[in-house]
């Protein structure tokens, strides 16, 4: 798996290591010596979060919005995604978590995207994309 930010890159490779490479302004690059194997990624402005084989969420790099202020207790994630100073994460129940800064509202989940249940989330600066269970799809900002 791969996740590219503006100006460096995250990977993770068969075995769930995480290598990165490019612009390391706020220390994204420096990948946890004790991350332990990862089944995803996303690199955002500056940050990068990881879902652990366990289902946790690990972030490092920039924290000047929370974006690495992950919610106590927060389990059994199927992914996340890395915006601009902000972030969620998708569990496997199809609830999501988000956490950092609310610039432009990027922190309210519409109703109806919650009561659907989500597939997938994605985010790009200040863009959100939810994918509901019923294949509709929402997008913020």
């Amino acid at each position: 798996m791969v996740s590219v930010a503006s100006d460096f890159i995250v990977v993770i490779r068969s075995d769930g290591v995480v290598h990165a490479w490019g612009a390391n302004d706020y220390g994204q690059l420096n990948v946890p010596d004790d991350l332990g194997p990862v089944k995803q990624i996303s690199a955002g402005d500056g940050f990068v979060l990881a879902v652990r084989e366990d289902g946790t969420v690990r972030g490092w790099g920039r924290n000047d919005k929370n974006q690495l202020a992950i919610p106590t207790g927060l389990t059994d994630v199927v992914c996340v995604s890395a915006g601009s100073g902000f972030a969620y994460a998708l569990r496997s129940d199809g609830s999501l978590a988000c956490w950092g800064t609310n610039s432009a509202g990027a922190l309210l989940i519409p109703e109806d995207v919650q009561q659907k249940g989500v597939k997938a989330v994605s985010c790009a600066g200040n863009k959100i994309a939810f994918v509901a269970s019923d294949t509709s799809v929402t997008t913020m900002n």
